[in-house]
């Protein structure tokens, strides 16, 4: 009996090891598929994973032929895997800039609220705790608004509200006055999953800003894979990945038509092991700020909502032309599934002006 449990054991840790290393793997190459990088997404159980596997290799396995095959098996994952994870987490090391002596600064706070987060006074508190100059807010539905709002204005009386579809309910928040920007910022149609704010800071003072806020979608969606939808299975398989390639898209041309200072802020939905969180901030000319900045998922649910450890970066902060940040980091746990993403950033004396729809 001792044997057949023994050879389950071995046999499950095969299974693992090989789903596991052939996963790293597939997520390695994703830069020739869309759906390839949305394993990267999973580089925390990639390279755990086979690390794990690596680990326990030596006493699960005493046949020498079955030892190198799980060896190799481990091993091939764990440096696929590596090569996507760790230079991530050396740029986390990097020192930041200093702000010039002359530059005036501030300190934004990018939240995701969560929909089903009841507690808009700890959420107030959190933000004057924080002293923010700035508040970017997504997820910020009719029922949060109608308690926060009174809350947010009494210290940031300046704001701009989106309220959308399903991604596409946002605002933004600021002690000091600023433009909306865009012909069309945000949507008031529901069936329009996505928006973006504009704010345009300081236009009088010569040394103007703009804070773009938005929210994206997941990067994989199942539905075009099961309802039925025109085309073959190859089709339906890239359907799958193409509404996150479109609102790249759409974000990347509406970020190239603004000049001067700026920062985008806002949940993603994507890591920053994937190539499509790169080839946005490429295409955008942005520079991401956020680096092992892990936001999600702090609730979990479980038969209940449980508390749960932040494993994956999923907010970022990207900047550009003059928008000096420095400092990045998350702020507490204020009842949504997300932590806040607390920007210190600085506008450069010698910044292009801010120009733009």
């Amino acid at each position: 009996m001792t044997s057949v449990f023994v050879g389950l054991f071995r046999f499950a840790f095969f299974v693992a090891a090989a789903s596991l290393g052939f996963g790293a793997v597939f997520a390695l190459f994703g830069f020739v598929s869309p759906l390839l990088d949305a394993l990267n997404h999973l580089q925390p159980l990639w390279f755990f994973g086979t690390l794990l596997c690596l680990l326990l290799t030596g006493a699960a396995f005493r046949n020498q032929r079955s030892r190198a095959l799980m060896l190799a098996l481990s091993a091939t994952g764990f440096l696929s895997s590596g090569i996507i994870v760790m230079p991530e987490v050396m740029s986390g090391f990097l020192d930041r800039p200093d702000a010039p002596p002359d530059a005036p600064a501030y300190r934004l706070v990018s939240f995701n609220l969560f929909g089903l987060n009841e507690d808009m006074h700890g959420v107030a508190e959190m933000i004057r705790a924080e002293n923010a100059d700035i508040v970017a807010l997504n997820e910020y539905f009719p029922e949060q608004r109608g308690t926060l709002h009174p809350l947010l204005i009494e210290t940031h009386p300046h704001f701009a509200i989106c309220a959308g579809g399903k991604r596409a309910n946002l605002a933004v928040y600021a002690r000091m006055p600023f433009e909306s920007l865009g012909g069309e910022p945000c949507s008031w149609d529901a069936d329009r999953r996505t928006g973006f704010l504009v704010a345009r800071f300081g236009a009088d003072t010569g040394q103007s800003f703009t804070i773009v806020a938005t929210q994206l979608d997941w990067p994989v969606q199942i539905s075009p894979l099961l309802d039925g939808a025109p085309g073959g299975f190859l089709e339906r398989l890239d359907g799958m990945t193409a509404r996150q390639r479109g609102e790249f898209a759409h974000l990347a041309a509406g970020l190239q038509t603004l000049s001067g200072p700026l920062l985008l802020a806002g949940d993603l939905n994507a890591t920053p092991w994937s190539y499509a969180l790169r080839r946005l901030a490429r295409d955008s000319r942005m520079v991401r700020e956020t680096r092992n900045l892990p936001t999600f998922p702090l609730l979990w649910h479980f038969d209940t909502w449980r508390a749960v450890p932040a494993i994956l970066p999923l907010d970022h902060v990207m900047s550009r032309d003059g928008a000096i940040v420095t400092d990045v980091r998350t702020g507490p746990a204020s009842g949504s599934d997300h932590l806040p993403v607390i920007v210190d950033f600085a506008v450069s004396a010698e910044a292009v002006p801010a120009s733009g729809a």
